[in-house]
């Protein structure tokens, strides 16, 4: 479960542009993990405020929040993004 998280997360971050579509539909309470609630959460800010959700402006946004070591730093990113290497991105 929680590498299908890692999955949708790293592909929201690799392809920012898919996030309008998945944003109406996925909220922080369908992923299980704090850490993955808490990212999910500062993409949907950047997103209300029509800014781009890659995975830089990501960080830099849980940074400015106080969460970026919280969630596990920009490892974490990282780790996401090569989660998203591991599979296809989503069919929306």
């Amino acid at each position: 479960m929680f590498q299908n998280e890692r999955g949708v997360l790293g592909v929201l971050l690799a392809e920012p542009t898919i996030f309008d579509r998945l944003a109406r539909l996925l909220s922080p309470t369908h992923f299980t993990l704090p850490a993955h609630q808490t990212i999910y959460r500062a993409m949907l800010d950047l997103w209300a405020r029509g800014e781009t959700t890659d995975a830089l402006t990501v960080a830099e946004a849980l940074r400015q929040a106080g969460t970026l070591a919280e969630i596990g730093g920009q490892a974490m990113l990282a780790g996401l993004l090569e989660a998203a290497l591991e599979r296809p991105p989503p069919d929306v």
